[in-house]
Formats: C-alpha cells, sequence, structure tokens
C-alpha cells in the first residue's frame, strides 16, 4: 500500500481505508477536480500519527498534500 507525497495537490486524499480509523460524515465538502471530472467529497477518517484526511472509496490513490506534510511536523 503507497501513499503519495504529492506537491501539486492541495488536500490529503485517502482511498484505502485499512490505513485509515474513524470514519466521519462532514457538513463540509470537498469539490475533488481531476482528470476523470468533479466529485464531491463528503467523507473525512483519521491517518494514525498524522491527523484528518479526506476519505474517497472510489479513488486511485492515498496522496498527502507536501504542503499539509510540513505544516504538520513545524
Amino acid at each position: 500500500m503507497l501513499i503519495l507525497l504529492d506537491s501539486q495537490s492541495t488536500v490529503d486524499m485517502f482511498m484505502n481505508k485499512k490505513l485509515l480509523k474513524n470514519i466521519h460524515d462532514t457538513k463540509k465538502t470537498l469539490s475533488l477536480h481531476c482528470n476523470a471530472g468533479v466529485t464531491t467529497v463528503d467523507k473525512i477518517r483519521d491517518l494514525p500519527g498524522y491527523g484528518t484526511v479526506w476519505f474517497y472509496e472510489d479513488g486511485i490513490a492515498n496522496i498527502l498534500s507536501l504542503n499539509n506534510v510540513k505544516k504538520s511536523i513545524m
């Protein structure tokens, strides 16, 4: 199971629930724009040792935003 560190991503987005804990629905939604079009994401989960990430089960990758990672360690 890979986690990609993406310098172009502005959000942390995971598709593999085996890496995550505590699924929550959220009142906030995320409009996810990608090469396949636009979709709405309304679920978040906790990535142990890191924090909260968006959860989209139909995604194709587990992605951490490089900017968010830098913020979390400073």
